[in-house]
């Protein structure tokens, strides 16, 4: 569906969509606005959809206050962090397409936005770098020397960070969706929002994700600086009735049925 790929692509995207159509049998679902888009973007019939939630998702629901504490400081005494740290977990998503990839500059893990949590949360900073799986390895990052940042990008579990973190700052990331789940504070830094939106496009309005975004590093300053935890819950609260969320943390137990009935 996005409008940079080419003629040939497209036709190769085509014959992939044929391929998955005639394989799948079941397609687990985390909201109606996922089946009803994926449905008609992977050429599978609406009845393949399960509307059971996202597997992955189950632990943000069954995980216990103390088994998150006692990962939490094992991970950060792994690390070298100290417990009482602000974790922030910057995973900005890839540009460009696969096969020719842009750049951008991490303006997030930066000093400025470092006081700017200092200043809101009262308390020190470590920052969580997760630069995206397919991103080309090539490609270095520029890192602000200042600061307390962690390179996490070789890190396997990508739902763990957003378990640990206390903060997700991202930009069109799916791992928007995900930590949502757990209504901790949440930011989208997008310096190229126009560009990015008019290669690829939305299925839903970036007006109604779950967080609020910001285009410069002065504007998320100022979003962290003046965030509110009410108008947070609000907002993710607002965006899970509006794509009618499947998740309640029993994905597993869905997927098991699956499998008995056809074993």
């Amino acid at each position: 569906d996005m409008n940079m790929f080419s003629k040939s692509e497209k036709y190769y995207i085509n014959k992939m969509r044929d391929i998955r159509h005639k394989g799948t049998d079941y397609f687990l679902s985390s909201c109606e606005r996922f089946t009803e888009v994926s449905s008609k973007d992977f050429y599978i019939d609406k009845a393949r959809f399960i509307p059971s939630g996202l597997p992955r998702n189950d632990r943000f629901f069954n995980t216990t206050d103390e088994q998150r504490t006692i990962a939490r400081n094992a991970f950060c005494k792994k690390y070298g962090i100290p417990n009482d740290n602000l974790l922030i977990l910057y995973a900005p998503t890839f540009r460009g397409t696969h096969r020719k990839q842009e750049h951008i500059d991490n303006q997030v893990c930066s000093q400025e936005v470092a006081e700017a949590f200092v200043q809101r949360f009262n308390k020190d900073v470590t920052f969580l770098f997760r630069s995206h799986i397919s991103k080309d390895s090539s490609m270095s990052d520029h890192f602000d020397n200042n600061v307390k940042m962690i390179d996490m990008t070789s890190y396997p579990d990508m739902q763990d960070l957003l378990e640990f973190a206390d903060v997700l700052v991202t930009d069109y990331s799916s791992s928007i969706w995900d930590y949502c789940i757990t209504n901790k504070p949440g930011f989208l830094f997008v310096p190229d929002l126009k560009q990015y939106n008019s290669d690829r496009g939305f299925y839903t309005p970036i007006e109604d994700w779950p967080y609020h975004y910001a285009e410069t590093i002065d504007q998320l300053c100022m979003a962290i600086k003046t965030y509110s935890q009410e108008n947070n819950h609000q907002k993710i609260m607002a965006h899970q009735k509006e794509l009618k969320s499947f998740e309640t943390g029993n994905a597993i137990k869905c997927v098991m049925e699956l499998i008995k009935q056809e074993s």
